[in-house]
């Protein structure tokens, strides 16, 4: 069954360690402690300016020689960061 989509308003955007986190799926929840890291974004700025951060973060992962994959993206919907597929940003996560 495909994951069904539903638009909502991303407040912010954050990167963390699919690596530290291997618990952390696609939808979930990021527990409480998780370190992430805050991408310079707001809701203003759209999603086109959101994934041209992510691959400036992820060209840089490459350069030092580390897997773009491990590279999670979380967005902050309703005072609740959630880990997303970047693709789904396209369709308002």
């Amino acid at each position: 069954m495909a994951n069904l989509l539903y638009p909502a308003y991303v407040d912010r955007l954050a990167i963390y360690s699919v690596t530290l986190n291997p618990e952390i799926g696609y939808n979930d929840e990021m527990p409480s402690g998780t370190v992430c890291a805050i991408l310079d974004w707001t809701t203003g700025d759209g999603y086109t300016n959101a994934i041209d951060q992510l691959n400036a973060v992820k060209a840089c992962a490459r350069i030092l020689g580390h897997d773009e994959k491990n590279i999670g993206l979380a967005v902050l919907i309703n005072d609740r960061w959630i880990a997303v597929d970047e693709a789904n940003l396209k369709y308002g996560v």
